[in-house]
């Protein structure tokens, strides 16, 4: 099982070759990427078009060597290592040539490190904003619903009460199955399983283990099943940054607001870096925890001299954050140099859902220099919770029901009903009246949007009218409770009418 954002694949021509790959790999210190091996090409190309949003690394072995050219057409192979001297049209492509397993999975290994490294994780809204209050930004990628699904689902995440006990079963269950065979890995799990506690978060996140690459992985893909799975480590890491930020802060000369600027230097695929240059004026949110400095000298190093080009651009990021502009919303973040096990890297971690905008782009000697400025970010969830259900106890807002809910409603209105049923599918029943009443809509809406392809066409009629009555006796009885008219509910009402009359 791949857990990391990199995959990496060989197509070999003998078992032997791949039981000498197999015996440099253990002997590789800190390699712990599953190489997947192929002896036809055809499964191999097969198994490289399935890749989705991820960075293949591609090994040729022996007497394979000639199909370079063939598997550079693959727009997910980012890089081809070579066993063999060959004559190759696209130089952008091959990394090397390498006859020996070990040296090659020397290289391979710190190829991974430094793509993982550079790994950027974020949405720009495609109209030019300069503020982030009361508007909604969207995703190039996708659309306006990417972003607003973004901070729901982070500040859900945030508000989810913990259980007094089995905090993070789920979430090492899920990394055991990722790494299952990984002996190394397996042992940093088991010691996190013995002796974790909240207040050594960052320390844990920092490491170069399970938890950086599986929580990465699964915010870069957006897969809400397994992000609900780290929702507790996310809300450790994000308060553990947000308290040394209130420290930090008081202790600035007893100003009370002040100005920062910080670095952050990597490589940036070609795509990832068009994405931010033609969008200069537009909000960038950044949708993991991003690792920044307060020394510019330290991000020239990491982001390189263009050495890298074509297949990277070298580019250094100028965060300016001036809290005089953000009233009583704050930035998250914070220094934490003495909470990372990297010192020597003087880190300042902004905290996931942290908002930039898109001052500059322009070239600075052998790199690109981008300009932002931080814009504040709202906790909206919790207000319009706490007006929808204004008699409802605080413990009852935020419990796991309820978050289930609300991200059930933000993956249905990106079109993810299977994702949405299956996050929704434990809620049990709700105390109070208003969340019993949007619970029973969102199901409804849930069941009327799923395909049923065995129904005959009569039962899916029946089936469509049954979903419609009961979203329509929830909403009557909800509208007067919520004291105020929302829109969300009666837009899928008319939606589910609609439908149906499209069927009929």
């Amino acid at each position: 099982m791949n857990h990391s954002e990199v995959d990496v694949c060989a197509l070999i021509s003998t078992k032997e070759e791949e039981d000498s790959f197999h015996q440099h790999t253990s002997a590789v210190e800190g390699f712990d990427n599953n190489i997947a091996f192929f002896f036809d090409p055809d499964e191999c190309v097969e198994f490289i078009l399935s890749i989705h949003q991820e960075k293949c690394l591609l090994i040729l072995g022996k007497h394979q060597c000639h199909l370079v050219d063939i598997f550079s057409t693959l727009p997910c192979v980012f890089y081809i290592y070579l066993t063999e001297a060959q004559y190759y049209e696209d130089a952008s492509r091959v990394r090397c040539i390498i006859s020996s397993p070990g040296e090659l999975l020397a290289k391979l290994k710190k190829d991974i490190a430094m793509l993982e490294k550079n790994d950027l994780n974020f949405s720009i809204s495609p109209t030019i904003e300069s503020r982030l209050h009361g508007s909604t930004t969207t995703d190039v990628r996708d659309d306006k619903l990417a972003f607003c699904y973004t901070h729901t689902m982070l500040l859900v995440l945030l508000h989810t009460q913990k259980p007094t006990n089995n905090i993070h079963t789920d979430m090492l269950k899920e990394c055991r199955a990722a790494y299952d065979g990984n002996a190394k890995e397996l042992e940093k799990i088991d010691e996190f399983a013995k002796t974790y506690e909240s207040t050594k978060a960052i320390s844990w996140y920092t490491k170069d283990s399970f938890l950086y690459r599986q929580l990465n992985a699964a915010l870069r893909r957006a897969n809400m099943l397994i992000i609900w799975k780290f929702r507790f480590i996310i809300q450790d890491i994000y308060r553990q940054v947000e308290t040394l930020h209130t420290e930090q802060t008081k202790n600035v000369n007893g100003i009370s607001h002040n100005t920062y600027r910080l670095y952050r230097g990597q490589h940036m695929t070609l795509n990832e870096f068009k994405q931010i240059k033609d969008n200069v004026g537009h909000l960038m949110a950044i949708n993991s925890f991003l690792s920044t400095t307060k020394y510019r000298n330290l991000a020239e190093i990491w982001a390189g001299d263009g050495e890298d080009r074509p297949k990277l651009e070298s580019v250094i990021f100028e965060i300016i954050i001036d809290e005089s502009k953000f009233g009583d919303i704050s930035i998250v973040f914070a220094d934490i140099t003495v909470e990372s096990i990297f010192e020597e890297e003087r880190e300042v971690l902004l905290a996931m859902g942290t908002t930039l905008l898109i001052e500059s782009v322009e070239p600075e000697g052998n790199a690109w220099k981008i300009c932002f400025c931080a814009c504040p970010f709202e906790d909206r969830v919790y207000r319009e919770l706490k007006t929808r259900l204004p008699k409802c106890d605080e413990s009852l807002i935020f419990n796991e029901n309820m978050s289930r809910l609300l991200i059930g409603q933000a993956l249905l209105s990106m079109g993810e009903i299977e994702k949405a049923q299956q996050i929704t599918q434990h809620i049990d029943q709700f105390e109070d009246p208003i969340a019993n009443c949007m619970d029973t809509i969102l199901k409804s809406s849930i069941e009327f949007q799923k395909p049923e392809s065995d129904s005959t066409e009569s039962n899916e009629r029946t089936r469509l009218w049954e979903n419609l009555s009961k979203m329509k006796e929830s909403f009557k009885a909800v509208k007067p409770l919520m004291g105020f008219h929302d829109n969300s509910y009666l837009n899928r009402l008319q939606i589910a009418e609609k439908m149906i009359d499209f069927n009929l």
